[in-house]
């Protein structure tokens, strides 16, 4: 390493330069934005008519679910558990949004579940 000052119009600059070995990129170590603990979240806006608002939810980079801004699951996440730390923080980041109070995802045989339960 090597620094370099620099008087330029009475500012100083110094620049630091990094031997070879010290210029290497090292790979982010979690995908997204952190969320709580160690989960990461990446949020992609609606492309309608196709998509609406949803996040990518991670954990050391492995992809736990995705979910929609409506509480449904995306990409065919349907009827996962949000664990509760996760779901809190979601909808603290997110609080339009309308993530279901159980945590778990909606799906069409819960959905159907809970039409026999309520007969």
């Amino acid at each position: 390493m090597k620094n370099i000052t620099l008087q330029i119009e009475g500012l100083t600059l110094t620049v630091t330069l990094f031997d070879e070995v010290d210029l290497r990129l090292e790979e982010a170590c979690h995908r997204g934005k952190p969320l709580v603990a160690d989960y990461t979240y990446l949020h992609h806006r609606a492309q309608p008519p196709q998509t609406r608002d949803h996040v990518h939810l991670y954990r050391r980079n492995q992809q736990l679910f995705a979910v929609n801004d409506l509480g449904r699951g995306h990409d065919g996440y349907h009827g996962y558990r949000m664990p509760a730390r996760v779901a809190d923080a979601l909808r603290a980041r997110f609080p339009y949004w309308n993530l279901p109070a159980d945590n778990i995802l909606e799906s069409v045989e819960r959905v159907h579940f809970l039409i026999e339960i309520a007969r």
